[in-house]
């Protein structure tokens, strides 16, 4: 991802986390588990230790503080975007695209837990444009 794709994702889950650091902190740590889980199915020669490592960050990840605050509406979210994603292993082209998009709709939930309506529509405007530039665009 492009530098300032970064920034301005960051951006993005800053706004959706509304000034809740764990809130942030979740979302960072979703991000970079999530991307390591993509890495790992696309690029070839991972080994056991990294599973384990996968599975590692994601008791970090299901045990902090905002996950168990607001597991009853981050839980089902995850199931979803897990399913969309190994679903995505057997798409092609397109479909393929579209499911693995899937984990932006964690970022949309934790703005709509911590601003409704109002701060979800925000973040939905702001997020969707650099999911185009830089989960839909072929390489």
């Amino acid at each position: 991802m492009k530098p300032d794709a970064t920034r301005d994702l960051v951006e993005v889950y800053c706004l959706a986390s509304a000034g809740n650091q764990e809130a942030f902190a979740w979302l960072l740590a979703f991000h970079g588990w999530a991307h390591a889980i993509d890495d790992f199915v696309d690029e070839p020669g991972h080994y056991a230790a990294e599973v384990v490592d996968l599975c590692a960050r994601a008791v970090v990840l299901t045990s902090c503080g905002f996950y168990r605050q607001h597991a009853e509406a981050l839980g089902p979210v995850l199931a979803v975007v897990a399913e969309q994603y190994r679903s995505s292993l057997s798409a092609t082209d397109r479909l393929a695209d579209a499911l693995r998009v899937a984990g932006n709709q964690v970022v949309l939930t934790v703005a709509y837990i911590q601003g409704g309506a109002p701060l979800l529509r925000t973040v939905s405007d702001r997020l969707w444009p650099i999911v185009q530039a830089t989960q839909l665009t072929r390489q």
